[in-house]
């Protein structure tokens, strides 16, 4: 556990680069203190060698502050955020460490959460809002495996809802909306094959559902399910190591973030070489 303290660093017109976008009338600088207390404690109670379970709660902070809106040309300022977090984790290993199975189970309470909200649908035109209450909670499972010599196989699987419990946006009340950029399932599952020699083999493909690019939920926000595939092949020695990768195989355009009015596009099919030698 723990106290923290933020300061949120002052903002001066003396700077030419703000002076030019800041009116005239706006306060020289702005400093705001937050002070919070964050406990955590677990347990963890292990049944036999390498298979555990455990329990954690942990309280969370996220600093307030001041920012700006340049579409307005106006200073906003947002409270501090605060979590309330429950984790249920289960640790084994089996058959030698040839099998690892993880899982994890969560639930997250949220109270003044702090979300980007749009004003109006001019860029840029967006500002730091608290939702008054929030909620998520789901769970993981990861799986990696040694089913024979030298091919190594894993998955991942995880499951998050989240929902909006009282949070008044802009006159509208966005309560039993999901989070933005929040997908609901995510999963990915690969394998390599290191053959004697030291070459190797690999592919890896992932899956995320689609999700929200903002609070209010809109149809035009929402991003379509993306799937991925990425390749890798390679060899490595006691002194030298080589691979060769193509990431996003199928050439996808996909959002990477979506935030308010703006869109950052994910990275096309990428190939390359990468090569080490030990000394």
């Amino acid at each position: 556990m723990g106290l923290l303290s933020t300061r949120v660093p002052s903002t001066s017109t003396d700077d030419p680069f703000v002076a030019n976008i800041l009116p005239a009338d706006t306060p020289e600088a702005t400093s705001t203190t937050f002070d919070a207390f964050l406990p955590k404690a677990g347990l963890v109670y292990e049944f036999v060698d390498d298979v555990s379970l455990g329990f954690t709660y942990q309280r969370g902070y996220r600093a307030g502050g001041a920012s700006f809106n340049l579409a307005r040309n106006q200073q906003f300022e947002f409270d501090p955020e605060f979590t309330n977090n429950f984790e249920l984790s289960f640790r084994s290993q089996w058959f030698d460490d040839r099998l690892t199975v993880n899982a994890n189970a969560y639930y997250v309470e949220f109270e003044d959460q702090q979300v980007v909200v749009a004003l109006s649908e001019t860029p840029l035109d967006t500002e730091t809002q608290n939702a008054g209450s929030s909620e998520s909670f789901g769970g993981e499972l990861e799986l990696r495996a040694t089913p024979i010599e030298g091919f190594e196989i894993y998955g991942a699987f995880g499951y998050n809802e989240t929902e909006f419990t009282d949070f008044v946006s802009n006159g509208v009340q966005l309560a039993g909306n999901e989070f933005r950029n929040a997908p609901r399932f995510t999963g990915s599952v690969g394998g390599t094959y290191f053959f004697e020699s030291g070459i190797f083999l690999g592919a890896d493909a992932s899956y995320t559902s689609g999700s929200f690019g903002d609070a209010a939920n809109t149809d035009a926000s929402r991003a379509d399910p993306l799937f991925l595939v990425n390749l890798r092949a390679g060899c490595e020695t006691e002194t030298l190591s080589v691979f060769a990768f193509v990431d996003n195989v199928a050439d996808v355009t996909y959002a990477e973030e979506r935030q308010e009015n703006l869109v950052t596009i994910g990275d096309p099919r990428t190939f390359g070489v990468v090569g080490q030698i030990k000394f």
